[in-house]
């Protein structure tokens, strides 16, 4: 692939990407009114939602095909309809653009210089060889496939896919409109994730900026045109040009710094703190594979095998014994390196999406909903339609639905005016509209539900694995230091008006549920033999109740993961909470006017709702955690921590900011707030900075210091020209002249191995792939067992009468036999193959055989 191949398919994709943008865009215009920018640094995230959703529900229904038309009508369809609610509520959102044009510049130019940034990356990095790689790329390739949905699972004939794959439709709904192969659109779209995250987080700390700097004019008289969202309009009015600067600050929290680790590192394979082969500090640590001496060369960049995975594993849980449990801890900077376009990763900028929602839903209860009845209904839909997208992208990213019923709350009890929803009011009135949202969230993707099994068992209590102070001081001390901070300057600023009473309450009964609710559970489980089996793997030997107690005194003698998120947790109600009761102790406002639209507290309500819903997400998995498979916590650290980052770094970009407000404030000077604003300051510097050192240490690794093997490309499945040439050119020959779906048989082995390789390069489904991936997306089963020893006898029968029976049991259209099929199985059943079926591609190396089917 030449440098201008790849320029012309990053424009083609940048190119449909917008287009779709700008369909949704008015829709998302009229639901996002009361933000700064109207929704536009989300219109792309919206652009996918929207014509995701009616193009994958159109093909599910057998409407349309899986074509790239049908894409381009369901985009005409949203745009149409939302010009035309757009001219009944005499709305103008292109007006808006074109007045708006240097900050619409700006966010798609902000947008380009990520993508291209990350393009980079993934060019000199485009290996589709390891980790989930071949799994997702198999799914995008299987989409591209599929003549409707769902879509066919690639690695298990017969079934769909058993996955929350919204984010694999999007990314192959991309590739048919800008005519890119799936292996070159798995690359793109983990540069698009990357590039779409960081324009949201811009995008919410710029509006929340621009909110809180436009109180007063907000509060000012309205302008003749009037209307409920004067003030709204009028804050938009006046952007702010210098915030488009400052709320660069968000996508560097969020997607450019790490956590500590990469500091530790530089200090690890440098020797600092072994003496003689003694590390004490490293042992007290206890960071995986830091334990021994380092052995390598020192370096400026380490040069050990893998060193940057090791900062994904910072949480090192071990039984009573010693024995080390895996933990996954992985944080956005780490996630783009790594490269796997995984569940959390296409999530990723819709969370940001969504977040937007959220604050636009604390806006309008401050107003008390003021809308018509069409506005309420199209936003109710428009939010219904965009939370529930993450049921289907990643279903872990669900409980944000929690977030913005407490942000709708919020904003409720602060206007203190009477709400309403058809014949309810209050209380009633509340209930009525979030389990309206809910019940669409959920009905609207029926479709995918009712064909959806997971691994997932239940919840288990986390009683005998809590995580070390010291471990999660490194994974979230860049971000809590200067959120802790500004938490503090917060709490002596209002001491007079906390809450202290119900917030203390709240947390103390909060905390005996977890801390004495998984002890109570735990005893109830262990009456079941499974999960004794399950829970005794942790004693180590030990018996139960001294197992726990030596664990309860670890919680005692080292309580940082759970006092740290209580703290804040704790902070995020005292503060909130006794707003409200200050609000409601005040006369009550005209709609409209006075501290009713008081923009700094509704900011501030929405950053500590997003500290409050973090800690909470980290805190966790310290009591409880999902069962899976795996048998241990690591999926729940793993999904709870990330998104626990996503909204602690843009409460800690939003921190910072006020924190270097407050210092640069010559009314604060010499004042206590301005001393913590210098300590602020000081620590900020210090924590971005070692937090800072791991991505560009981390690229450079794994770009091999941007000398990729076989040069730069955007393809996937390029690596196989190098190391399987027959397969790769068997794989392009399939791809140019087999258009239907298989089965194909091929051989079959071992997760994370170059096994599938043929299904997963090419979309067609083969008999069994990863046989333990189907198990993690489906469940236990005994036909995954069945089915690799029947493909094993395929291949080494020379029955003709058998290996008929087994073609016909999962209507095995082509057969590959490759190099590895003869590693596997020897060539012993080739001849049967030979005198029964047609060879449709052979060279020295490969052949293909079809047969004859109906």
């Amino acid at each position: 692939m030449t440098l201008w191949e790849g320029a012309w398919m990053f424009l083609r994709w940048w190119g449909c990407t917008l287009i779709l943008a700008l369909a949704v865009w008015p829709i998302t215009f009229q639901c996002l009114k009361r933000l700064p920018d109207r929704g536009f640094a989300f219109a792309r995230m919206f652009g996918l939602i929207g014509v995701g959703y009616f193009f994958w529900l159109g093909c599910w229904l057998h409407l349309w095909p899986n074509l790239p038309g049908a894409v381009w009508l369901c985009a005409a369809l949203l745009l149409a309809v939302g010009m035309l609610l757009a001219q009944r509520g005499g709305e103008k959102p292109w007006a808006v653009l074109r007045e708006h044009w240097r900050e619409v510049l700006f966010t798609e130019g902000l947008f380009l210089m990520l993508f291209a940034v990350w393009t980079w990356v993934r060019a000199n990095n485009p290996q589709g060889d390891w980790a989930e790689k071949p799994m997702e790329i198999a799914f995008i390739n299987s989409i591209l496939r599929s003549p409707y949905f769902p879509p066919n699972d690639p690695w298990l004939s017969g079934y769909a896919i058993s996955y929350y794959h919204f984010g694999y439709i999007m990314t192959g709904m991309l590739a048919k409109i800008s005519a890119m192969t799936g292996n070159i659109a798995f690359n793109l779209a983990v540069a698009a994730s990357f590039a779409m995250a960081g324009v949201g987080s811009w995008g919410i700390l710029r509006n929340l900026l621009i909110l809180r700097a436009r109180a007063k004019k907000a509060a000012e008289p309205e302008p003749p045109d009037g209307g409920p969202d004067a003030p709204w309009r009028k804050a938009a009015s006046s952007g702010a040009p210098r915030y488009l600067l400052a709320a660069l600050l968000a996508p560097f929290c969020l997607l450019l710094l790490g956590n500590f680790e990469g500091f530790v590192d530089i200090l690890y394979y440098h020797g600092v703190g072994w003496q003689d082969g003694q590390g004490l500090i490293w042992k007290w640590m206890d960071l995986n594979w830091r334990l021994d001496p380092p052995t390598v060369q020192k370096n400026l960049v380490p040069n050990a095998y893998l060193w940057w995975w090791q900062d994904s594993r910072v949480v090192n849980d071990r039984t009573l014994d010693g024995v080390h449990r895996e933990v996954i801890d992985e944080f956005p900077a780490f996630t783009y390196i790594m490269g796997d376009l995984h569940p959390h990763v296409l999530a990723f900028p819709f969370l940001m999406a969504v977040l937007a929602i959220v604050l636009e839903i604390l806006l309008r209860g401050s107003e008390g909903w003021p809308e018509t009845g069409g506005e309420r209904w199209l936003f109710i839909l428009f939010a219904a339609i965009s939370i529930g997208s993450l049921i289907f992208l990643n279903t872990w990213d669900v409980l944000v639905f929690g977030m913005a019923a407490v942000a709708g709350w919020v904003g409720w009890k602060v206007s203190r005016r009477e709400l309403t929803f058809g014949r309810f009011s209050g209380w009633k009135a509340y209930l009525a509209r979030w389990a309206t949202i809910g019940f669409l969230t959920l009905a609207f993707y029926i479709p995918f539900l009712i064909g959806f099994s997971s691994q997932l068992g239940g919840i288990l209590p986390n009683v005998f694995f809590p995580t070390k102070g010291i471990q999660f001081f490194i994974m979230f001390g860049a971000l809590l230091l200067p959120i802790t901070i500004w938490v503090v300057i917060e709490l002596l600023e209002k001491r007079g008006g906390l809450d202290w009473k119900r917030a203390l309450t709240i947390l103390g009964i909060g905390l005996a549920i977890l801390v004495a609710g998984s002890l109570v559970v735990a005893f109830v489980l262990s009456l079941n033999p499974a999960i004794v089996q399950i829970l005794g793997s942790a004693l180590g030997g030990f018996a139960p109740l001294e197992a726990v107690s030596l664990r309860f005194i670890q919680r005692i003698t080292d309580p940082l993961a759970t006092l740290w998120p209580a703290f804040l947790i704790f902070a995020a109600m005292a503060i909130t909470l006794g707003w409200i009761r200050r609000r409601n102790a005040q006369p009550a406002e005209e709609p409209g006017k006075g501290p009713a639209l008081d923009n700094q507290r509704l900011v501030d309500s929405f950053v500590w709702i997003l500290i409050f819903w973090g800690a909470l997400l980290v805190l966790t998995p310290e009591y409880f955690y999902l069962r899976d498979l795996f048998g241990d916590r690591m999926n729940t650290v793993f999904k709870f921590y990330f998104q626990g980052w996503a909204f602690f770094s843009l409460a800690a970009a939003y921190a910072v900011i006020r924190i270097f407000q407050i210092l640069f404030d010559n009314k604060e000077r010499d004042g206590r707030r301005w001393s913590l604003a210098g300590l602020g300051a000081l620590l900020t510097a210090v924590c971005f900075s070692l937090g800072a050192v791991f991505l560009p240490m981390a690229v450079w690794s794994k770009t091999g210091g941007w000398k990729p093997y076989g040069g730069p490309t955007l393809d996937a499945s390029a690596y196989l020209k190098q190391n399987s040439p027959d397969d790769a050119a068997a794989i392009a020959w399939i791809n140019a002249n087999i258009h239907d779906l298989g089965p194909i048989a091929e051989a079959v082995g071992g997760s994370y191995s170059e096994y599938a390789r043929i299904a997963t390069f090419t979309g067609l489904s083969n008999v069994i792939g990863w046989p333990f991936h189907e198990e993690q997306w489906r469940g236990p089963s005994v036909e995954y067992q069945i089915r690799e020893d029947d493909i094993k006898e395929l291949y080494t029968t020379t029955d003709w009468t058998r290996g008929q029976e087994i073609l016909d049991q999962y209507g095995i259209r082509y057969v590959f036999f490759g190099p590895l099929e003869a590693s596997t199985y020897k060539t012993r059943g080739l001849d049967k193959f030979r005198a029964h079926m047609n060879i449709i591609y052979q060279t020295d190396q490969v052949t293909i055989f079809e047969r004859d089917v109906p």
